[in-house]
């Protein structure tokens, strides 16, 4: 926390004890459901959980209005438990990646990724390898393109195992292994993953060049990823609609809390809620 930000908080810090936290209103100033307050109240004391739900309520204008900025501060909450939670790093790695939600800053959403990533998160070791193969944020490195799509090919995710496949053929990021390459690429084809025509005929032609396939190969690394970023989803709809089910995670969050004896909230937390800490 910076000098500035620390004395801000100082100074707002009376105010911010003295608001009750039974007192949120969910969206158009309705009285909140007892869960959802709840809830509310676990985030506010350290429930990763409960954090990563409020969020996507945020996000989803589900109790709460849509507020971007409310999303990354409750993943970012969230992000920083561990052992490692995957899925509020890779949120919070793609909101410092894109800016939503915060200032842009490629370095630490490439962080929160490789975070989600060597946790096993499929979609963060997905989106670091098209960002290294395109070049699109970060600069272009087949190495660890290729690492990361055959991380996420290991997992048997379709777009990976082609992609790796024609990393492989290619010799993109490291040698070039042709039966290896033949194998995989024939695996996505055979389960009719939507590769498109032009660029499987590409691979496939013998006269046409490295350079013009590789080219080819990150128009279609750049299409995948978008439709990775509007997809992604922590929590369906239908969860966050079923207030049975949110009790449920709110009667198990209560339990992690007692374990860990996370009792009453910091200084930071409460700062964090009233928008008062900016950085930290």
């Amino acid at each position: 926390m910076n000098k500035s930000t620390l004395i801000l908080s100082l100074i707002f810090f009376t105010v911010a004890i003295c608001l009750p936290i039974q007192a949120i209103e969910c969206r158009d100033n309705s009285p909140c459901p007892r869960v959802i307050k709840t809830l509310y109240s676990q985030a506010l004391n350290g429930s990763p959980d409960a954090q990563i739900m409020i969020g996507n309520m945020y996000r989803e204008g589900k109790f709460f209005k849509r507020n971007s900025k409310k999303v990354f501060q409750w993943f970012e909450q969230a992000s920083r438990h561990t052992p490692i939670i995957t899925i509020p790093n890779y949120e919070v790695g793609i909101s410092y990646l894109l800016g939503q939600g915060t200032k842009q800053r490629i370095y630490k959403g490439i962080q929160h990724l490789e975070k989600a990533a060597e946790a096993g998160s499929i979609i963060a070791q997905l989106i670091l390898a098209s960002e290294y193969l395109t070049g699109n944020h970060v600069a272009i490195n087949y190495k660890k393109a290729r690492s990361y799509f055959l991380q996420a090919s290991n997992a048997g995710d379709l777009y990976a195992i082609y992609t790796y496949g024609v990393m492989l053929k290619l010799g993109l990021g490291g040698s070039k292994d042709t039966p290896n390459a033949e194998r995989l690429i024939k695996m996505a084809v055979a389960k009719n993953y939507p590769i498109p025509k032009l660029l499987v005929n590409l691979i496939e032609s013998a006269s046409d060049s490295i350079e013009l396939k590789t080219e080819q190969l990150k128009t279609f690394a750049l299409s995948e990823e978008q439709k990775i970023l509007s997809k992604i989803q922590s929590f369906s709809l239908g969860e966050l609609n079923d207030l049975d089910k949110l009790a449920q995670i709110a009667d198990t969050n209560e339990r992690w809390l007692s374990i860990n004896k996370k009792k009453g909230k910091s200084l930071p937390m409460f700062l964090f809620e009233y928008g008062i800490l900016f950085e930290i």
